[in-house]
């Protein structure tokens, strides 16, 4: 009786060439999809951004400046009164024909909210969804 219930030896082994494997070929597809470029961004002549804890990063390179007195696109000055807005509106959309998925607006901290509204209403109705807006990480 004993011989039919005899335990057998239940050593097993793990085999952990496949598993190096996978791990290798994940951090080599890691390490080439990361990008380790920052950021250059010019920050317009008289604009003194807001401060923020938001740490998101901006891919793209295009830039609205609002100021205090102008407005400036891709080195374009425009009027901050609201008499340039339809050149405003063209000057986006052909940005945004050029293949640019993002806009990121630069705004002075000190100009009330209605003022950058309509420039936020411009660049999304020239086919920006979701504009940005810079700010000085603290």
């Amino acid at each position: 009786m004993k011989k039919l219930y005899k335990r057998k030896d239940l050593n097993m082994e793990l085999n952990l060439t496949s598993l190096m494997d996978m791990f290798t070929i994940l951090l080599f597809f890691f390490l080439t999809s990361y990008s380790f470029e920052g950021v250059f961004m010019r920050i317009e002549e008289g604009i003194d951004l807001p401060y923020s804890k938001s740490r998101i990063p901006i891919s793209e390179r295009s830039y609205i400046a609002i100021g205090k007195d102008k407005i400036t696109i891709e080195n374009i000055s425009y009027s901050i009164t609201g008499k340039d807005d339809v050149e405003i509106l063209k000057h986006l959309k052909e940005i945004k024909s050029k293949g640019v998925n993002y806009i990121v607006i630069q705004a002075d901290r000190d100009l009330q909210f209605y003022r950058i509204r309509n420039y936020i209403r411009l660049a999304v109705q020239a086919g920006f969804p979701k504009p940005f807006l810079a700010v000085v990480p603290r």
